[in-house]
């Protein structure tokens, strides 16, 4: 009976115990609901996320305010951004959540002055003073050099006073403030090429150019009447000494996109210009290293007056382009030497001269087995062809810095002794119109600088002088010997890299590369200058790559109307296909199955992101730039949107994936981001960092990379990064000292997703009047 009366107490003291057991998890998991529920409870309107803490709020914008004026810009900036009725997810509080906040307290932020007013348009990486110390010989001293440590800046890049918001797109192809990029001498030395004009506070863009007295449009038109600029197969272009990128503009207008770039040059901020507009443009120059892009990366490459001398070096600078080009890419010459009969006594040189350069020209493009076929990057977004536009730091004051102002893709850089910092067959054209390139120089090492980066079947067009000199050869104050000498040298120069002449028509030549190179392997018996490059040569490597006077080789083909390396979609459709380099498996771990699944990643994160910046999907950001790319599924993500993106793939990345990016139909370059980007101050609107700073944070000072987007980002620009709560926090600290507002936000998925987002806006603020 005990043993009953035992058994019977130990059966109920098990089932209170499992009753207490089940009472407690149920508390806990209501309560951890309930506090998941009150995490995610959208707001009512998207200023809420910059002001639920109310405490909190006051506090940082008393600290990041100088004076109660400054305070209302930050807080109108932050207001703006986001001000809809549309519901977004609400900003992370880890003060009394996260054990980091007990030590962040303890920490005094360190609050960034800003540099003197003299330093307004600093280019850290292209500063003519710094570069006076470097050789001369392939304009080496116009090309990339960074500052040593003991020249870095730790202060904020001021904006001139008066600055304004940009015009949005389309308008700002063809306007730009004065107060933003407030030089004036374009105006007056370029007055009779109708580049650029002063009406009242705004400088109007007609559209004109050197290479296009009835403007970059009709130039186009009649382009598009040789080559096919309307069906899709063209989508990616190089434009070289682009100027203020108006061939570039008018591009996207037949969905194609440029990358114009040019040195920062002596006409001062060309690429400044074109990104004003919202123009794709960088700083650039043919020099003596490669292009920052990969092989076969363009369908066309462009020089109108590029002055690149493509007939020295026995035709090096086309080399370049033949390696940039894809397999049956386009190359389009205008201005000296081309049509050198018409022109040559206005440009003031001798028949024989630009005869001996075109036919030097002439003979390098059939050593690179090119077949001659027959304002250039504002016009081209206009037939929604993208153009990457390219110049030097200027003395025009700002060319570049116009392009990018007017939203047109442009970006500083030179050709010089290395590479362009783009993959091979990166792009379906390359122009140059009086882009003062010197083709024929070194053996043609410039042209084969373009032919790398060009596709199989691209094109590069001419136009300036050599071309159509027997025309302009007085108006350019050359002699016709020497005009003719150099038009031999680029005709000589395109032969030597197996390119076609397509035509040569009025002031421009065009001719394509071919689609592979079964039958310039046989040329080469005979021509044997330029060689073809040895498997050694990495055709996609190209940060900081010295140029080799060698023609980059394609991928092998089984046929004549094969195309290397594989045959592309024709745009749209291209920007969602799989590329031939994943297709072919050139990438390491990628395949089709990822490639998908990062598309699928990115629509699910643009449509959060629409949440938390309604204005993306409005024509609010125009220049974008994704700091690390990947695949370039941001950029596919939000291809309807009045918008352009410069995808850059780190260096130090795991995988090099911009040649895939430029087989999707968009545009991108290499970047080290422990040294500054080619462009100038305040050009970008949207600035997305995606596991970024976790990739540096043992490389290089967080710090300087913070500093370096807040140059070139534009005042009430906005900054989406990616990465751990960590080092959010981290981010956070240092940017309430930059005059910018913040928040941690949720990953797309819910709070559960260790990765977090720290959505963040530069306030509005100027440098005082002088």
């Amino acid at each position: 009976m005990a043993k009953e009366n035992n058994s019977h107490h130990h059966a109920e003291a098990k089932r209170k115990r499992l009753i207490w057991i089940l009472c407690v998890s149920g508390f806990c998991i209501l309560s951890y609901i309930l506090g998941a529920w009150q995490t995610n409870t959208l707001p009512s309107s998207s200023s809420e996320v910059f002001s639920r803490k109310a405490c909190a709020e006051t506090k940082t914008q008393s600290k990041l305010s100088t004076s109660s004026e400054d305070e209302d810009e930050s807080l109108s900036s932050s207001s703006s951004l986001s001000s809809s009725s549309s519901s977004e997810p609400v900003e992370l509080d880890f003060e009394s959540h996260h054990k980091l906040e007990l030590k962040q307290k303890n920490q005094t932020i360190k609050y960034f002055e800003p540099c003197d007013m003299s330093l307004s348009e600093y280019t850290p990486c292209e500063d003519r003073e710094r570069g006076r110390r470097f050789d001369r010989n392939m304009m080496k001293y116009r090309e990339r050099h960074c500052p040593s440590k003991d020249e870095l800046l730790y202060c904020l890049i001021p904006p001139p006073p008066n600055y304004k918001i940009p015009f949005k797109w389309p308008q700002s192809r063809d306007y730009a403030w004065y107060d933003n990029i407030p030089h004036k001498e374009l105006s007056i030395e370029k007055a009779i090429q109708n580049w650029i004009q002063v009406e009242g506070e705004r400088f109007r863009f007609p559209g004109g150019g050197t290479g296009f007295p009835r403007g970059a449009d009709a130039y186009i038109d009649d382009i598009s009447r040789l080559i096919p600029l309307t069906d899709g197969a063209i989508r990616t272009a190089i434009d070289t000494g682009c100027g203020v990128a108006s061939f570039g503009a008018y591009l996207l207008k037949r969905d194609i996109v440029a990358m114009s770039f040019a040195p920062r040059d002596t006409h001062e901020a060309q690429v400044q210009f074109a990104l004003e507009r919202g123009v794709p443009a960088v700083i650039g120059i043919m020099g003596s290293i490669r292009l920052p892009y990969p092989a076969r990366a363009f369908d066309l490459a462009h020089c109108s007056r590029c002055l690149i001398p493509w007939f020295q070096n026995d035709g090096l600078y086309l080399t370049e382009v033949d390696r940039v080009l894809r397999p049956g890419g386009y190359w389009i010459l205008s201005g000296p030497p081309i049509n050198w009969k018409k022109h040559w006594k206005g440009w003031e040189r001798t028949q024989e001269d630009l005869k001996q350069e075109q036919d030097s020209i002439e003979n390098a493009a059939r050593s690179l087995c090119w077949k001659k076929v027959a304002s250039f990057g504002a016009y081209l977004l206009k037939r929604d062809i993208v153009a990457m536009s390219f110049a030097p730091r200027d003395t025009h004051e700002a060319q570049v810095q116009f392009a990018l102002e007017r939203g047109v893709p442009a970006v500083i850089g030179i050709m010089g002794s290395i590479r362009l910092p783009y993959p091979a067959r990166a792009f379906d054209l390359a122009h140059c119109s009086r882009c003062l390139i010197p083709w024929f120089q070194n053996d043609g090492l410039y042209l084969t600088e373009v032919d790398r980066v060009l596709r199989p079947g691209g094109y590069w067009i001419l136009s300036g002088p050599p071309i159509n000199w027997k025309k302009h050869w007085k108006g350019w104050e050359r002699t016709q010997e020497d005009l003719k000498q150099e038009q031999d040298s680029i005709e000589n120069a395109a032969r030597s890299l197996c390119w076609k002449k397509v035509t040569e028509k009025g002031d421009f030549s065009i001719w394509q590369k071919p689609i592979n190179h079964i039958a310039c392997k046989k040329l080469k018996r005979a021509h044997k200058s330029p060689p073809i490059c040895t498997k050694a040569v990495q055709p996609d490597f190209a940060w900081y790559k010295e140029l080799e006077s060698c023609v980059t080789p394609l991928p092998e083909a089984n046929s004549p109307d094969e195309f290397a390396g594989g045959a592309l979609e024709d745009w749209p459709d291209r920007a969602f296909a799989v590329p031939p380099r994943i297709i072919q498996g050139t990438i390491p771990e990628i395949n089709a199955e990822k490639f998908k699944e990062d598309n699928e990643v990115w629509k699910e994160r643009i449509a959060y992101y629409k949440q938390i910046l309604p204005e993306l999907s409005r024509g609010r950001f125009r220049n974008i730039m994704d700091m690390n790319a990947y695949l370039g599924g941001f950029a596919a993500a939000i291809v309807k949107y009045p918008s352009w993106v410069m995808n850059v793939v780190p260096v130090d990345a795991e995988k090099q994936t911009l040649g895939a990016i430029y087989e999707r139909g968009f545009i991108g370059t290499y970047q080290d981001w422990c040294e500054a980007f080619s462009t100038y101050p305040r050009t970008y609107d949207l600035i997305h960092a995606g596991g970024l700073f976790s990739m540096y944070e043992n490389r290089c000072d967080v710090t300087l990379i913070l500093l370096e987007m807040d140059r070139i980002l534009r005042p009430e620009g906005t900054v989406v990064f990616r990465d751990t709560v960590e080092m959010l926090t981290k981010i956070q600290s240092i940017t309430n000292g930059m005059k910018w507002t913040s928040r941690i936000m949720d990953h797309e998925k819910g709070p559960f997703i260790p990765e977090k987002i720290l959505l963040a806006v530069k306030s509005y603020w100027t440098g005082p009047s002088a």
